[in-house]
């Protein structure tokens, strides 16, 4: 689908226009450049998107001749972590280059005046000074495209801070994909009943929790019979996560499942299934749990 480039904020290119003689390596292709640096900071400052206009006809007629006309483009956008592209608005015709990469594009247009768009820019990349840098030629030059090699890990948001389990971690941390199950069964015999949910690992590691499936038997027959359990960190009266099951009517088999979310737990300490209400001696809770091991 064509994107459309012109409901977004912009303004004018905030910069001096550079031309020059190009040739490529051979020698056999002489012509124009006229380059563009584009600091993005200058523009906005606060993460989204944002439209440079461009009149390349300001380059002075002393230094691009009046038959200049944009053949070719060469956008630099290494270094970039967001998605850069070139509208011209007299035949609607659009280049995109991606983020880390950098490229020589073919141009379809009659005139000299282009938008240049960032979509998805970030806090990031401001407080880096990221630029793109754009080199329009009139010469036709053959289509590439130079990605970058990946070198860094792609972190995703988690919690900086969870004092009540004195967690003092890092924002940003790698990806929780729930590639460990296990199961944990309580069998309730009143008030106080527990059983290690999760043992405690060690110091500086961490549970991502992705995924819980709780089912549960119950025993009790009066109006009022129940089992409350909850999910807590070992000796403390702490709730993570609490299930209350009534029977009659829920008995045999009522089910809990919760997915979706990454729940960071500090795993130098234990987390145990507690049973806190309900006196159904009998009752047998089971709860599997999806989980990651992660040292950040």
């Amino acid at each position: 689908m064509a994107r459309n480039f012109l409901n977004q904020p912009f303004a004018p290119y905030k910069g001096a226009y550079s031309a020059q003689p190009f040739n490529n390596a051979r020698g056999n292709k002489k012509g124009e450049l006229v380059v563009i640096d584009l600091l993005w900071a200058l523009y906005l400052n606060a993460a989204g998107n944002f439209v440079v206009t461009t009149n390349l006809n300001v380059a002075g007629p002393n230094t691009v001749p009046g038959t200049w006309t944009i053949q070719s483009v060469y956008i630099d956008n290494e270094g970039v972590d967001f998605p850069c592209y070139i509208y011209f608005p007299d035949t609607q015709f659009t280049v995109s280059c991606p983020a880390n990469s950098a490229g020589w594009y073919e141009v379809y247009t009659n005139s000299r005046a282009a938008l240049i768009a960032g979509i998805g820019i970030t806090l990031n990349a401001l407080a880096q000074a990221q630029r793109t840098r754009l080199f329009f030629t009139d010469v036709p030059m053959v289509p590439s495209l130079d990605q970058e090699i990946q070198s860094a890990l792609a972190l995703n948001l988690a919690s900086p801070n969870l004092p009540r389990f004195n967690i003092n971690g890092a924002n940003y941390n790698a990806p929780a994909l729930g590639d460990q199950p296990i199961l944990s069964t309580l069998n309730c015999t009143g008030i106080g009943s527990n059983v290690i949910a999760l043992a405690a690992v060690g110091p500086g590691v961490f549970y991502y929790i992705t995924g819980l499936f709780a089912t549960v038997l119950l025993v009790g027959s009066t109006p009022n019979g129940s089992s409350v359990v909850q999910l807590r960190p070992h000796n403390l009266a702490t709730t993570i996560w609490g299930w209350e099951w009534i029977s009659p009517g829920l008995a045999n088999g009522p089910v809990f499942p919760a997915s979706g979310f990454n729940l960071k737990l500090d795993a130098n300490q234990q987390y145990d299934l507690f049973q806190t209400g309900g006196v159904n001696t009998g009752d047998r809770f089971n709860l599997n749990i999806a989980y990651t091991i992660s040292n950040s």
